[in-house]
């Protein structure tokens, strides 16, 4: 939690920023950040889904 909330976590941006990997994008292609992970990447679309229908009450 702490480390999406401060977006200091194992995501390729912050890791390029460091030079701890040459790629600063997901496995989907997207620029790997918080954003990404949270709201755009295909990859976890039904986990997102499924976390909203939860958080709603509603199917999404």
């Amino acid at each position: 939690m702490t480390q999406i909330l401060t977006g200091h976590g194992n995501f390729n941006q912050k890791l390029a920023s460091f030079k701890l990997t040459d790629k600063e994008v997901c496995e989907c292609g997207q620029i790997d950040d918080v954003k990404h992970l949270l709201l755009n990447c295909p990859l976890n679309e039904d986990i997102r889904i499924n976390q909203l229908t939860l958080i709603t009450g509603r199917i999404i």
